[in-house]
């Protein structure tokens, strides 16, 4: 019976569950062959969704079509096997049982029950013959393990293949086009981030702008997941929107690391981005405020950030017991070089004499602000303010009543109506009764100075000047009111102290100012034009009047003998040309520098006691033969080693300006290495030769043909780099170069070079320029520094040959040793060809600015320009 249940078992489990079989080995078949992967992803999608619901279907239609067989179904099955039935015999019973029939009943069992024993299991061929006549139970798994073992190495992808079916295909989401990319903040400068499938781990700055761009059917989901620890800001599950070009767009900033990822019909991608904080700046005191000989507060500081220095102050705090409410602040901004530096640092020299806190204790720190709004400020020092020294009593008057006015603060009380008993209001005298304590004390100080002014005073203008100031007082309603004061009574005290000359120095400060702060802001070329012809006649102003009082204090006029009565030969007026033309070109950093040096030009002009007679000025360049004749062989060898080093930037830069042109992208025809146009216009020759003993051979090769070779950017810098070697090789200590500040000026020159020849191998023309510029700077400090040995040398000559050392200067006050610039005063005019260099460089990103079509170029170039061509 155990054998027959079994049996019929197998056959009631065939008869229930041989369609779900079916369905399974087909679907086995067809993943072990491959045949899902010839088929499209909607194809694949349909055909895999659709065996595995139609097998569920049929697996669960055979579990209620199975049916367990009965014990009365296996005796019926085994009675079938015997003639007699004898399973079936055994419980029949006899219509009459005596003792007659006893007999043969018991017969009749025995023999039922040796036929029992004699039972055989049922054969049930026909009934499976009947349900699977091809004998599929046998062949379809023997076709399974075949296709399995055939493809076994395979089975692994393509059981993934089959398990990655996309149920989205159906829908379109296979379809999808994806556009996604971080925006960094504006204030960080960096480009945006571009998410792709490949992108893994995207590191970006916190508050970056998350935008998501699909293009196809359907409306897809964005869901945001914490990294971490932190949590996230606004709906962690964003649904894109539709837009009017038919893309669906999600965008949101991103303050915290997250996964972001996109889904529909299943997830369609994701991404791990990680923000990184915009840390605080922080500045410091590179040195400690001092005073200078000019009484100006000169001191180095250094400020750092994340992204970007945007602003520096030097913040003022008033101190207890000074005089005036403590905790009061005042900003003075400081001039940055370069905007937006990560790393910034510069000497500034600040004129606080008047200030309205000059003269007092304050507390002294730096306040800078960073690209992102974020502040901090450096550690407070003690600090004295410098203060204008007056001699002139009227001055020193003029001044405490300014310096009064402008350190209150406290506003103005109201006008009791009942005070005027008249009820008419003249606008004279009513107001100081209401005006501040300090506002009441400066003008009755005013009515004390201007007393007997015929007994007093000499200058009637200085006596309009302070009454002036008195009759504003008087008509006040507000401090506001009173801030012309400061000018007036500034204007008073100068007036009082220096005389008709303050006026010409003070139209000179104004017209410094004035064009520094428009190339400052970048102001229009018809703005600075006309600032710099106001700056051009104030200093004209400005010679004359201290002309006018050298002859009045029987002084040498700055004219009086030298040559042709030219002030310093031709210095003046090439530096005031030069700044013209670098304010033309837009090349505003150094044309501040070069304002900054002809004021303080102006600001030490000396004039000596007497004897402007024909003697001259001893040392002034032009004289024939002298140099020649009288140089040391020390002197030679230093003039050589600067000549050669000229040659050698000279040709350094002309190779600046051709990696410049290659990087840009020029249109413009070029031979590198050969002929061609030089920057002033006129025809340039072979640059084969960078410097060096024997450049000029290796520049003139010539290939097959005849033609010249041309070389790269990368073997002529190798070329330069060979030549500065040789040359600090070959320069020893009597030439100012083997040790000392000359040589590590070379060296950092040569590591320069090399890493922009590994650039230009490279194909990085951005590291190249950047190291080239930085090489060019050292080789030029090499040269000031050579320079100015040859400068000692020179002096230390013309004053053993019986010259006074003391009266070696020029009518500027400089040191007058021959060469063209005076030592000390570290003043560089640019030459025409860094000034036409300028020109092509702005006129080719103008060019190329017009000519572009590429959105993030033009917006690249209209930064440079905004910075560099203002």
């Amino acid at each position: 019976m155990a054998q027959t249940r079994g049996r019929l078992t197998r056959l009631a489990a065939f008869d229930a569950f041989v369609i779900p079989a079916g369905v399974f080995a087909a679907l086995i078949l067809l993943i072990a062959t491959g045949a899902l992967g010839l088929v499209s992803k909607g194809a694949l999608a349909l055909l895999m969704y659709g065996l595995i619901g139609l097998f569920c279907v049929t697996l669960v239609r055979g579990f209620l079509k199975y049916r367990k067989p009965t014990t009365d179904l296996i005796r019926d099955k085994l009675d079938e096997t015997d003639p007699h039935r004898p399973l079936a015999a055994m419980k029949d019973s006899p219509a009459r049982y005596s003792a007659d029939t006893k007999t043969y009943w018991q017969a009749h069992r025995k023999f039922l029950q040796l036929r029992i024993d004699q039972l055989k299991v049922p054969d049930l061929t026909g009934d499976w013959k009947k349900r699977d006549p091809a004998y599929l139970r046998f062949i379809v798994p023997a076709l399974l393990v075949f296709a399995i073992g055939l493809n076994f190495k395979a089975m692994p992808a393509r059981l993934g293949q089959a398990a990655s079916a996309d149920l989205g295909a159906l829908f379109g989401a296979d379809d999808l086009q994806v556009s996604a990319w971080l925006t960094p903040p504006e204030h960080t400068g960096e480009a945006p981030v571009y998410l792709t499938s490949t992108a893994g781990d995207i590191k970006v700055p916190a508050g970056s702008t998350l935008t998501f761009r699909v293009h196809g059917s359907g409306t897809p989901k964005l869901k945001r997941k914490a990294l971490g620890e932190e949590k996230l800001d606004g709906p962690k599950i964003i649904k894109l929107r539709k837009y009017v070009d038919g893309a669906n767009q999600a965008e949101f900033k991103v303050f915290a690391s997250q996964t972001i990822s996109l889904h529909y019909w299943g997830k369609r991608g994701s991404w791990n981005v990680e923000t990184a904080p915009d840390g605080k700046p922080t500045i410091t005191f590179a040195t400690l405020p001092a005073m200078d000989e000019n009484d100006k507060l000169s001191f180095d500081w250094k400020a750092e950030d994340d992204y970007g220095v945007a602003k520096v102050f030097l913040k003022l705090t008033t101190l207890p017991d000074t005089g005036v409410e403590a905790g009061l602040t005042d900003l003075i901004p400081l001039d940055l070089l370069t905007a937006f530096q990560q790393s910034a640092e510069d000497t500034a020299r600040l004129d606080l004499v008047r200030h309205k806190w000059a003269g007092l204790d304050v507390g002294m720190s730096l306040h800078v602000e960073d690209t992102a709004g974020q502040t901090a400020d450096s550690k407070s020092i003690t600090h004295k303010l410098p203060e204008k020294l007056f001699l002139e009593s009227v001055a020193r008057s003029s001044q405490e009543i300014r310096v009064t006015l402008l350190r209150e603060y406290k506003t103005y009380g109201k006008l009791d109506p009942a005070s005027n008993k008249s009820g008419i209001y003249n606008g004279l005298g009513d107001r100081l009764g209401v005006a501040p304590d300090g506002v009441q004390r400066a003008a009755l100080m005013l009515d004390a100075v201007t007393y007997k002014p015929q007994i007093f005073m000499r200058d009637y203008a200085i006596y309009l000047g302070l009454k002036r100031a008195y009759e504003t007082i008087r008509g006040a309603t507000s401090l506001g009111d009173l801030s012309p004061l400061d000018d007036l009574l500034w204007s008073v005290s100068m007036r009082a102290e220096y005389g008709t000359l303050a006026d010409a120095a003070r139209r000179l400060a104004a017209a410094r100012r004035a064009l520094e702060q428009a190339l400052r802001n970048g102001a229009s070329e018809e703005e600075i034009r006309r600032l710099m012809k106001a700056f051009r006649e104030a200093v004209e102003d400005f010679i004359a009047a201290r002309m006018a009082e050298a002859l009045t204090n029987d002084l040498d006029s700055p004219g009086g003998g030298g040559q042709g009565g030219q002030i310093g030969g031709q210095d003046l007026e090439d530096m005031l040309s030069a700044l013209e033309q670098l304010t033309e070109t837009g090349a505003s950093d150094a044309a501040r520098k070069l304002l900054s040096d002809v004021s303080n030009l102006l600001n030490n002009l000396q004039f000596q006691k007497g004897g402007s007679g024909s003697g001259g000025m001893p040392g002034q360049p032009g004289e024939p033969g002298e140099e020649d004749k009288n140089a040391s062989d020390e002197e030679k060898a230093l003039q050589g080693a600067l000549d050669k080093l000229a040659d050698l930037l000279e040709n350094q830069r002309k190779l600046n300006d051709d990696t410049l042109q290659e990087r840009f992208g020029s249109q413009q025809p070029k031979q590198q290495g050969g002929s061609g146009p030089s920057p002033d216009g006129q025809p340039k020759e072979s640059q084969g030769g960078d410097g060096g003993e024997g450049g000029d051979q290796q520049g003139d090769q010539v290939g097959p043909g005849g033609k010249q070779s041309e070389e790269s950017l990368a073997e002529r810098q190798g070329r330069v780099l060979q030549d500065l070697e040789a040359f600090a090789e070959g320069l020893g200590e009597d030439s100012g170069g083997g040790t000392g500040m000359t040589a590590q000026q070379l060296e950092r020159a040569r590591r320069a070079l090399g890493r922009a020849q590994n650039a230009l191998q490279r194909g990085d023309l951005d590291a190249a320029q950047w190291n080239q510029d930085r090489a060019i700077q050292d080789l030029r400090d090499a040269a000031g520094d050579i320079a100015g040995k040859l400068d000692e040398r020179k002096a230390a000559r013309l004053g053993e040959n019986g010259q006074d050392t003391n009266d070696l200067t020029d009518p500027l006050g400089r040191p007058n040793t021959g060469t063209r610039n005076g030592e000390g005063e570290n003043i560089e005019i640019p030459d025409k060809v860094d000034r036409q260099r300028a020109r092509d460089i702005l006129d080719t990103l103008r060019k190329r600015l017009e000519n572009s079509q590429d959105e993030d170029e033009r917006e690249y170039l209209k930064r440079l320009l905004d910075r560099f061509g203002s």
